[in-house]
């Protein structure tokens, strides 16, 4: 669901409106979970000189991230039959809480370089692809939490803006912005949150059971990423040699909606070497499924193993 995002508001002691018009104070060097309202619209079109035209905020537990969208339409996506399915360009910032040096081992055994860059001042980790692009942008809040700044593709923001967006956000997480405030110039749309819909368990059920079958491509078609992060999830899900769904229930009910919903998976699960470095264990495993409503489609937003 689209969300208003209030005026920038940048002081000395990072303090910010959260969505719910509560002022929130965040210690230096961290962030708090209300990402699309400490990071508005207006402080990325200040930082990166790029309007945003929908943002879309998750607030699923442990996961938490702000979507941008340069653009936005109902029937962005074509999916067959005549059925279209939301969306836009977009670039999004997500908070996680996992050691960051999982995610440099991923991003490594994927072939991709991990580098850091001098401008962005904080602990940061950089990762291209073999053709030079940026892929992800991770700043390192401590060992075990990151924001990670990701889009979908080179040209929705290139990537020397990729990599500027990093260093501002990086100033605003220290409490030193350096660059002058400008209001966002687009008027962002706004969706009122409506009635929780049917439940989609079988939905999430039959992405699971597509892992046990071993058919990566049926899975990732399920989701609602990019290309570029179907392709890291195939070889994610290449490393399992098992799969076998003990107990699947439904949870965080109360932030249900018609378009969003969540599952927690129990799951026994056998993997390879490669697999160990990439989240799972063999044995018992836990996973979280939040499924969010694309125009008439039900897909997996999100797929995570802490709650």
């Amino acid at each position: 669901m689209g969300l208003v995002v209030g005026g920038l508001s940048l002081r000395k002691n990072n303090s910010f409106k959260n969505s719910s018009g509560e002022t929130v104070t965040v210690k230096t060097g961290d962030v708090d979970s209300d990402l699309c309202s400490q990071f508005t619209a207006d402080f990325i079109y200040s930082a990166i000189n790029k309007s945003v035209a929908y943002v879309e905020p998750s607030e699923i537990k442990g996961i938490f991230s702000c979507k941008y969208y340069t653009s936005y339409s109902q029937d962005y996506y074509k999916i067959g039959d005549g059925k279209t399915m939301p969306g836009g360009p977009w670039f999004s910032l997500v908070l996680d809480n996992l050691p960051i040096e999982n995610q440099k081992k991923g991003n490594e055994h994927l072939g991709y370089k991990v580098s850091t860059d001098p401008q962005i001042k904080m602990e940061n980790m950089v990762v291209r692809q073999e053709d030079g692009n940026v892929n992800a942008i991770y700043l390192v809040i401590n060992p075990n939490r990151f924001i990670s700044i990701r889009r979908s593709s080179t040209t929705v923001i290139s990537n020397e803006e990729h990599l500027l967006l990093a260093a501002r956000v990086a100033e605003k997480i220290q409490g030193k912005v350096s660059f002058p405030l400008k209001k966002n110039p687009v008027e962002i749309k706004t969706e009122k949150k409506e009635e929780v819909g049917a439940s989609q368990k079988q939905t999430a059920s039959n992405f699971m059971q597509f892992l046990s079958d071993k058919k990566w491509d049926e899975a990732v078609r399920m989701m609602d990423s990019d290309a570029g992060d179907k392709e890291s999830w195939k070889a994610n899900f290449a490393t399992i040699k098992s799969l076998k769904v003990l107990k699947v229930e439904p949870v965080y009910q109360e932030e249900w909606t018609s378009s969003r919903q969540v599952y927690k998976f129990e799951l026994e699960v056998s993997v390879s070497d490669q697999g160990l470095q990439m989240g799972w264990e063999n044995g018992k495993n836990l996973r979280w499924v939040g499924l969010q409503k694309n125009g008439d489609v039900w897909q997996v937003h999100e797929l995570a193993n802490n709650p």
